[in-house]
């Protein structure tokens, strides 16, 4: 019998989570920069059915001893997660963050309770998957804190004059990732273990376990060219931001935006004389393993 399989970097919903704009923890771990961890996401199995998905934090200097932290970010994740990050929040001069929305709004929490399609996509996301929605877990009044992304009417123009849209954009986000997943079939997953996962009383450890194991094809599929707006506009502008604050004097700076941006905005440092000088790792999903054990045999 032939398996149905679903391409989860299509789903819409798993997209918003990832990609779309934000409209007990075991500790992080340093670790020197190395060639096998090149990207800012990565899952870790552990035992049958569970594992860990993890967000990288990149380190890098100029030869002035300026340092800016890329801080890949899930928009959806535990609570320990975010409370790991607010910690080291504290340490920046400032702490530059996404999310499209107009000037001032992000330091007022209740402008930032959103009822736009992707918001509602992503708290739908946060409950079935008993997560932390990113809004909900992180502080942006910080005094520290720094608006770095476009407007929603800049978004919008800048769509425009590329003959598209918030729906076209989308379209195109599908179509790249049905793509993605026919060069690559391990980034698909069996229809029948989403169903099961959704049937099962352990239900959200199941589906993390199962989404986990797609999001870094999501991290490659967004860094094409069709996504420029999405990907490229934003991180120009986030880009700007930070050499304003360069030029105040500023010399700790993190960088907070979803991990899809960041091999983009890694390239735009190392433009700018910053080289990579460490990598340490977050757990942003803990999942526990769901798997049966082995019933022991009975003596007779």
């Amino acid at each position: 019998m032939t398996k149905r399989y679903v391409p989860l970097s299509t789903c819409l919903l798993l997209l918003a989570t990832w990609v779309m704009p934000a409209t007990a923890q075991q500790p992080a771990t340093a670790t020197a920069a190395k060639s096998s961890d090149k990207g800012f996401t990565r899952f870790i199995k552990r035992g049958r059915l569970g594992g860990e998905f993890q967000t990288a934090i990149a380190t890098y200097e100029d030869d002035k001893g300026r340092k800016v932290d890329l801080i890949a970010a899930v928009h959806i994740a535990d609570s320990s997660y975010y409370e790991t990050l607010k910690k080291s929040f504290r340490t920046y001069d400032a702490l530059l963050f996404e999310l499209v929305a107009p000037k001032g709004a992000a330091k007022t929490r209740h402008e930032r309770k959103s009822s736009s399609i992707i918001s509602l996509i992503q708290r739908a996301m946060k409950s079935a998957l008993d997560l932390e929605f990113q809004l909900d877990g992180i502080d942006y009044t910080q005094d520290n804190f720094v608006h770095a992304d476009l407007t929603p009417s800049e978004l919008r123009r800048k769509l425009h004059e590329r003959g598209q849209n918030m729906f076209t954009m989308f379209l195109d986000m599908m179509i790249d990732s049905m793509r993605a997943t026919r060069k690559n079939p391990e980034a698909q997953a069996p229809l029948g273990a989403i169903l099961a996962a959704l049937m099962s009383p352990n239900r959200a450890a199941q589906l993390k376990y199962i989404f986990a194991k797609q999001l870094d094809s999501i991290e490659e599929m967004m860094s094409g060219g069709k996504n420029s707006v999405l990907i490229h506009e934003r991180n120009r502008r986030a880009m700007e931001v930070l050499d304003e604050q360069l030029a105040a004097g500023k010399k700790n700076l993190g960088i907070f935006y979803g991990a899809a941006h960041m091999p983009d905005m890694e390239k735009r440092l190392l433009a700018r004389g910053f080289h990579l000088v460490g990598k340490k790792w977050i757990v942003a999903w803990n999942i526990p393993d769901t798997a049966r054990k082995p019933r022991k045999l009975r003596k007779i």
